[in-house]
């Protein structure tokens, strides 16, 4: 039995996996022999039998889908109307007349994203906001003109790209440096070694006012 243990483990691998094999094999071993009767012979691929029990396959298929005919492909999705405000819109139900100087005055408390240096910003009243650098002295004052999106409570106007007639308004705070960021650089087995640092210039903004007047 020793031989025959001895042979069904593979060669060439560690001495944990060979011992896992070997136990694993006599555990077949034994439990074959225990179902054998006197004088019977011990079937062979059994002993050798030491591969794992095949799982089940849980991964789900994805379920066919049926191909579209020629008069699905060619509907197309009914969208609600919108009115046009320049190179904007605002979305509203369609079965209500919209008067848009009232909207404006229902919401004094509007909020705006803006474009700069290709990032954008949400930023509504006396917020402060660090963006990339401007060449801008402190306390200037500084109009961002590229808004994408001015809304409120009651509404929201989006620009296609940007709203018509739209700014925000900010005073510049402070031209600092933005926290130090190391980059270290290493080739293996080519004793080379780079340490640097980089700090990237910031201008912080306070937006003392948003301002939207769209068009019939």
């Amino acid at each position: 039995e020793g031989g025959c243990v001895r042979a069904l483990v593979p060669r060439r691998l560690s001495l944990v996996v060979r011992a896992r094999f070997a136990m694993l094999a006599l555990r077949r071993a034994t439990a074959v022999l225990g179902r054998c009767t006197v004088g019977s012979s011990v079937p062979r691929v059994a002993l050798m039998s030491t591969a794992r029990i095949p799982q089940p396959d849980l991964r789900k298929p994805y379920p066919a889908q049926k191909p579209k005919t020629k008069e699905e492909r060619q509907t197309h999705v009914e969208r609600e109307p919108v009115v046009g405000i320049g190179a904007s819109s605002v979305a509203h139900e369609p079965d209500q007349s919209l008067d848009l100087q009232a909207v404006l005055d229902e919401n004094p408390e509007k909020f705006a994203v803006f474009e700069s240096g290709g990032r954008q910003y949400k930023v509504t009243n006396d917020d402060i906001v660090a963006l990339e650098h401007l060449p801008v002295d402190i306390g200037e004052k500084v109009v961002m003109d590229k808004v994408l999106l001015v809304g409120g409570k009651t509404f929201s106007a989006f620009g296609r790209p940007y709203v018509a007639n739209a700014t925000v308004e900010a005073v510049c705070e402070q031209q600092v440096r933005a926290a130090k960021v190391n980059v270290f650089k290493k080739r293996r087995r080519k004793n080379s070694q780079r340490w640097t640092a980089h700090r990237q210039n910031k201008t912080v903004l306070r937006v003392t006012d948003i301002t939207f007047a769209p068009q019939e």
